[in-house]
Parts: structure tokens; sequence; C-alpha cells
């Protein structure tokens, strides 16, 4: 069983990040909100194949992306930045 966080990438590009059983963070959620918020940089271990063969440290910036969610979560809503 995995986990797939999906990253709505600019350009309406969608990239999915299996993360193992083994490999998974209970608090990735909130860590990710907090990332948006602060315009910080998060480490995901996860891999790109669909089998999580291959796992690797991923740099997630989700101030930067359209969306993100969890397989068992809505998309997440993204603070609205201030320019």
């Amino acid at each position: 069983m995995m986990d797939v966080l999906h990253l709505g990438l600019p350009g309406a590009d969608e990239k999915l990040l299996y993360i193992r059983q083994e490999d998974k963070d209970e608090h990735l959620p909130g860590k990710l909100r907090t990332a948006a918020k602060t315009n910080g940089v998060l480490s995901v271990h996860a891999s790109v194949n669909e089998d999580g063969s291959d796992p690797v440290d991923v740099m997630v910036n989700p101030a930067r992306l359209a969306y993100w969610y969890m397989d068992e979560q809505k998309p997440q809503p993204l603070p609205a930045r201030v320019y």
C-alpha cells in the first residue's frame, strides 16, 4: 500500500509522488501546509514510479504549486500571495 502525493505544477501538469508505507510521514500534510505559508521547501522521500521502486528525496516548494493533495484528501487551498 502506498500513499500518492499529487502535485499541481504550473502549466496544468500534474506530478505524482508515490510514498511507501515504510517512508510515510503522518505529519506530511501539516508540514506541506506550513511550508506553503512560509514559502519553505520540504524534502519528501518518495518515488516517481507507481510500484514505489527507487525512492529518492524530492524537494517540494508547495507555495509554487497550483495545488497539492494526498489521495485521501481534497486539493489544499494555497494561501493568497502578496506581491
